[in-house]
Parts: structure tokens; C-alpha cells; sequence
């Protein structure tokens, strides 16, 4: 006879009593159970998660997340891909909350001074949270011309490095704004892929290193 999701000691993936899926919390209806139960089964197959955070939307935290998961691809990972909502409130909160046990968070910012503000929130709400950060990403860092390939500063540039300085974590790299990226993006395709050889390319790839460190360079799995 088959158990009630209420009586049941673990799900079906890892066995242990102690899992997070293996009891009811209190006021959870059997099918908040079961639904929950179901999602921490498919989670707990994945070896290393990782968050993509932005203090605040707008700064290309998308394009990144998405580029790191090809670059990771690229490195022979076998990778999935859950898109964060932007700032430090509730809505990343339960995202966090609900996937349970995190790696490490990426945190991704503009090179504005103003910036350095939400660098801070983001790494406060990650330590609040007891979730290391991997490093910071500086987006939009300059511009590339499409032409001779220059990078003009249209911002003023480093208050993402600055700021992870100060808060004594890691500066994982800066990326300019590349026409190459939107084109990338408007055709469906991954910039990191697309122009894999291309100096903006090449930056991304080294941004993925922290996170290849975590399950080591000889392991596929993540």
C-alpha cells in the first residue's frame, strides 16, 4: 500500500531521513507537502547551485547568468539555469529560501559610483543569508567599438571592483557593453558562444573560475 505524503520519511532521490522533503511542516496541507516534497526531490540531483543576484534591476544580471551557464557548458558542465528576480527583498529572498542549500552567490553590478550602493546590499543580504559570495561582476563596463574594437568609458568605471575591495570579496571581472551581446541576444544565442573568441568572450569565460573551483576542473558534474 502506498504511504500518504504526511507518513512518508524521505523522497524518492536521496533516502535520508534527515532531508528537508522527509516531514510536514506545520500548517503545510498534504499537497503543499507533496508539491514541495517533488521539488526538493529534483533539486537535491544537482551538485552545486549557484544564484546570479543584482542589487537592483536593469544591470544585465539576465545576460549574464545566462552567459556563465553557457561558459559553464562550454567547460563540459552539465548545467541548469534558475533566472533571480533583481534586488534584496522578499521576491529573492524566498527564491533562495525555497531552493535551500546554496554554493555561493554571483553578485552583478553596473561601474557607477551609485552602484557600490547596491553592491552592498547584495553582499549584506547574501552574509544576512549565510551565503558565500563567489565574487562581483561589473557590467556594462565601458564600451566597445564595433569598429576598432577601443574601449570608451561612457561611465565612470570601477565602482563595482571598489566596492568588492571594500567588502573583502572577490572582483570576478569587468564586461563592457558589446554590440556583439544585444545582436547575440536579439538572434536567441548565447554571446559567450556565438563570439566565443572575442575579448569580451574571453572575459566572461575567466568569470566562470570561482564556480569550476567549487566541484574542481576534472569533475563534469554540476
Amino acid at each position: 500500500m502506498q504511504k500518504s505524503p504526511s507518513s512518508q520519511s524521505s523522497c524518492s532521490t536521496c533516502g535520508k531521513k534527515n532531508c528537508a522533503a522527509s516531514q510536514r511542516k506545520k500548517d503545510e496541507s498534504p499537497e503543499e507537502f507533496e508539491e514541495r516534497r517533488k521539488l526538493q526531490s529534483r533539486l537535491c540531483r544537482i551538485r552545486h547551485k549557484i544564484v546570479v543576484l543584482s542589487g537592483k534591476g536593469g544591470v544585465g544580471k539576465s545576460t549574464v547568468a545566462v552567459n556563465i551557464a553557457t561558459a559553464l557548458m562550454m567547460a563540459e558542465k552539465r548545467v541548469g539555469l534558475i533566472d533571480s528576480p533583481p534586488g534584496t527583498g522578499d521576491e529573492p529572498l524566498s527564491v533562495c529560501q525555497l531552493i535551500g542549500t546554496l554554493d555561493g552567490a554571483v553578485v552583478v553590478t553596473t561601474p557607477q559610483k551609485v552602484a557600490a550602493v547596491d553592491v552592498r546590499k547584495s553582499i549584506t543580504f547574501c552574509r544576512r543569508m549565510h551565503l558565500p559570495v563567489l565574487g562581483v561582476v561589473e557590467n556594462m563596463s565601458g564600451f566597445v567599438c564595433p569598429k576598432c574594437g577601443e574601449i570608451t568609458q561612457i561611465f565612470r568605471s570601477g565602482g563595482g571592483r571598489r566596492m568588492a575591495e571594500d567588502m573583502d570579496v572577490r572582483f570576478l571581472g569587468a564586461i563592457p557593453m558589446d554590440p556583439n551581446i544585444a545582436e547575440a541576444c536579439d538572434n536567441g544565442q548565447a554571446f559567450v558562444r556565438q563570439y566565443a573568441a572575442s575579448p569580451t568572450a574571453v572575459i566572461m569565460q575567466e568569470i566562470i573560475q570561482p564556480i569550476i573551483e567549487l566541484s574542481g576542473k576534472d569533475s563534469k558534474e554540476y
